[in-house]
């Protein structure tokens, strides 16, 4: 595969919002079984793998599993909760495979409405595309009971279905399907939730290994920024540079994480809470990014993923502004203009 000069690039890009200049790169060709290989790969350096089968059988599980969750009849009351997951992709079978067996829990798939009847947490597990057909198949008593733990910008979109006091969550933990059909979950270590379920969903990761934060809501905003600014920065470098690794990018590109992160910054501080903003700083927002990619190093985000979310990620990026390096890197990762056109809008 070719290499790029990270030399090259030092002396080319600035480490704030200096010039950079393009011209330089030259898209790797990355074989496809060269990615998928890194993307099954495990490493000493990350800091929790467990595994759980498509079938709901735990396998891999560790000792230990119960660290984030909590004792006593707190706990007893999280487990006697019925649990409703919408959505069986990765998401959705990995919370899946950490529901304790004595659990009642209802599996919800494309098109099937929601129980009236039902009660407890409703975890959304489904991509941004699919949230308004959710919501049409939620009754409207239930409709306190849904948990989104979705990627994006998604203020915009609860406030005009009026769910903005819902659970909230953001997800800091790679799920992967191995050749094996199972379900391969490394912990990011900075999972967040904040809202009614939020005891419930610290338990429940917790009992899959995975640490999960309560948070406020003006503290869970200012871990969205930081989420939000994730989704949209490094995929598009990942794919740049020929599909490489989020820990190959820490390693080698620290330094235009930077610079795309202090572009991008002041979008979302214009957004937030007065306060919020003035707790996001740049080198602390690319600390933070790096320190989570670190965690699942040998991660490759889904461009296909990242397309299909694009008008909750880079897409409301660009609404807000057309900025240079954005529009640069989104270029050079074969975004066409014709998409571009096309998403340059305002979230719905």
């Amino acid at each position: 595969m070719t290499t790029i000069s990270n030399a090259r690039l030092s002396e080319r890009v600035s480490h704030s919002r200096g010039p950079f200049d393009f011209s330089m790169f030259r898209r790797p060709n990355c074989q496809l079984a060269s990615r998928r290989a890194q993307q099954c790969s495990s490493s000493a350096r990350e800091r929790r793998v467990v595994v759980y089968a498509r079938s709901g059988s735990r396998s891999g599980r560790r000792s230990g599993r119960r660290s984030g969750s909590r004792s006593g009849s707190s706990t007893q009351e999280e487990r006697r909760r019925d649990i409703t997951i919408v959505g069986l992709g990765r998401i959705g079978h990995a919370l899946k495979g950490m529901i304790p067996p004595a659990t009642n829990v209802t599996l919800v798939r494309r098109g099937m409405q929601i129980s009236k009847s039902g009660t407890g947490p409703i975890y959304v597990a489904t991509h941004n595309a699919d949230l308004p057909a959710v919501v049409e198949a939620t009754p409207e008593s239930r409709l306190p009971d849904l948990v989104f733990v979705q990627n994006g910008m998604l203020a915009p979109w609860l406030e005009s279905r009026g769910l903005e006091g819902n659970t909230l969550a953001l997800v800091y933990f790679g799920a992967a399907t191995n050749e094996l059909g199972e379900v391969q979950v490394t912990d990011g270590g900075q999972t967040v939730v904040s809202g009614r379920y939020a005891a419930h969903m610290a338990w429940l990761l917790g009992e899959g290994g995975v640490k999960c934060q309560q948070l406020n809501r003006t503290q869970f905003q200012q871990k969205s920024a930081e989420k939000l600014l994730w989704a949209t920065v490094f995929w598009v470098i990942c794919e740049a540079l020929g599909g490489i690794t989020v820990g190959q990018v820490v390693e080698s590109y620290r330094p235009q994480v930077r610079a795309l992160v202090a572009e991008l910054l002041p979008l979302v501080q214009a957004e937030v809470l007065l306060e919020v903003a003035e707790a996001l700083e740049v080198e602390g927002v690319t600390h933070n990014l790096c320190e989570y990619s670190t965690a699942i190093q040998h991660a490759v985000p889904s461009v296909q993923m990242a397309l299909a979310e694009f008008d909750w990620r880079n897409g409301w990026f660009l609404s807000q502004a057309q900025t240079k390096l954005h529009l640069e890197w989104l270029r050079l990762a074969n975004v066409s203009e014709s998409f571009l056109q096309q998403k340059r809008r305002r979230l719905p």
